[in-house]
C-alpha cells in the first residue's frame, strides 16, 4: 500500500533476433519493468543488465542497460529498458533465452523528474526495413527541464511488444516548450506495417 517499499517486477519482455542486410547477427532486447509497491523508485542502472544464451543455457551476449524510460517509476508505473545487440560471433538461431535484471532504488516523492508528454508519433519502415519514429516532445509543465529524452513502443493487436526505438538527444526544454525528433535507434528487426 502508500508509503511501502517501490518493487520492481518483470511485466514483459522481448528478445527479437535477425539477419541484417550484410548477414551480421542482430537483436533487440525490450524489458517492461512495473513498481509493484507503494513509493516511487529508481531504476539502478548501473545494475540493469541482460544475459542473451543459446539453447544449452550457455550465455552468448551481455550487456547493461544505458537508460529507461522513465528512470524513476511511480507506484503502479511501469517503465522500459530497450538495448540493441550485435551478435558477431553467433547465428541467429543460437539466441534464444533472454535473462535480465533490474533492480529498484528508493527515492523520495520530490525525486527532480518531470513527466512529459509525445505528440504526433509517426512511424515508417526504414532503409533496412526496421523502425523509423518521429514525433513531438512536449514540457506542458510548469518546470523547465536540463534534458529531455522520449522512447516510443510498437505493440501489434494482441499487446506484444514488437519494436522500441529511442532518444536520449532531445537536449533541454523550457516550461510550455516543445521540439520535435527523430529516431531509428537501437536498430530494430525488420516489422510489417500492416
Amino acid at each position: 500500500g502508500p508509503g511501502q517499499p517501490g518493487r520492481l517486477e518483470t511485466a514483459d519482455q522481448r528478445l527479437a533476433v535477425w539477419e541484417d542486410r550484410s548477414g551480421s547477427v542482430r537483436a533487440e532486447v525490450v524489458v517492461a519493468v512495473r513498481n509493484t509497491g507503494g513509493s516511487p523508485v529508481r531504476i539502478a542502472l548501473s545494475t540493469a543488465t541482460w544475459t542473451v544464451s543459446d539453447t544449452t543455457g550457455e550465455p552468448v551476449a551481455s550487456g547493461r542497460f544505458a537508460h529507461a524510460f522513465p528512470r524513476v517509476v511511480e507506484p503502479d508505473g511501469e517503465a522500459y529498458l530497450i538495448d540493441g545487440v550485435s551478435a558477431a560471433f553467433a547465428e541467429a538461431e543460437e539466441l534464444v533465452q533472454l535473462e535480465v535484471d533490474v533492480q529498484a532504488e528508493p527515492v523520495g516523492d520530490d525525486h527532480g523528474f518531470v513527466v512529459l508528454d509525445v505528440a504526433d508519433v509517426d512511424w515508417t519502415s526504414s532503409d533496412d526495413g526496421g523502425v523509423m519514429v518521429s514525433g513531438r516532445v512536449e514540457n506542458s509543465s510548469t518546470e523547465a527541464v536540463s534534458e529531455a529524452y522520449t522512447a516510443v513502443l510498437l505493440r501489434n493487436e494482441g499487446g506484444e511488444i514488437v519494436a522500441a526505438v529511442y532518444d536520449v538527444a532531445i537536449g533541454p526544454l523550457g516550461a510550455g516548450e516543445s521540439r520535435a525528433f527523430e529516431t531509428a535507434y537501437p536498430d530494430t528487426p525488420p516489422v510489417d506495417p500492416v
